[in-house]
């Protein structure tokens, strides 16, 4: 079934704009792995009981 596109999203397709990524070398490099930056933010999800969410937590609480 084919998906109707808005055409006001055709210039973030790849290939649409021969231009390199504004963010490239500094946010995230060419294989698109995050680098270190102040500001940088990564959401997801915490797995309940794991030590990345008793770190956020503790990290929450003494703020």
């Amino acid at each position: 079934m084919p998906v109707s596109i808005k055409p006001s999203l055709s210039g973030f397709f790849a290939g649409s704009n021969p231009a390199p990524p504004l963010h490239l070398g500094t946010r995230y490099d060419t294989a698109g792995n995050f680098l270190f930056e102040p500001g940088n933010t990564v959401v997801c999800h915490l797995a309940g009981g794991a030590a990345s969410e008793a770190a956020v937590i503790d990290v929450r609480e003494q703020m």
